[in-house]
């Protein structure tokens, strides 16, 4: 079974920030000031299941601490949860489009997304 972090997690908010800045590195304390609601505490626990799929690699830093930076498959496992927006936008959703429509358009947009390699 393919790990997949709960949306809205703290998992998710990691690995979206290193889907979008793949060369950074981040401190726990890093994380502390960008996502503050997060017990430092729990950090290792909150992406351990990340870590073990490579989806981020946890390192020792030279403090004696740890950095956490995106993993060899980050990209492969989680380039397909673009956000949903992207998809709206590619499928080109009308207001007045009934339910039907909306997930018929959703359904070929995520398909064209896939088929162009996003994943």
């Amino acid at each position: 079974m393919t790990y997949r972090p709960y949306p809205g997690s703290f998992a998710s908010h990691v690995i979206d920030f290193f889907i979008a800045n793949a060369d950074e590195e981040l401190t726990p304390s890093d994380m502390l000031i960008k996502w503050p609601i997060v017990n430092k505490k729990n950090i290792r626990t909150l992406l351990s299941s990340a870590v073990e799929e490579r989806a981020l690699i946890r390192s020792h830093s030279e403090d004696g601490g740890f950095t956490y930076r995106a993993g060899p498959n980050i990209k492969k496992r989680f380039m397909t949860d673009l956000p949903l927006a992207s998809y709206v936008t590619a499928a080109a959703i009308h207001p007045k489009d009934p339910p039907h429509v909306v997930i018929e358009k959703l359904q070929l947009a995520i398909n064209a997304a896939k088929a162009k390699g996003a994943h």
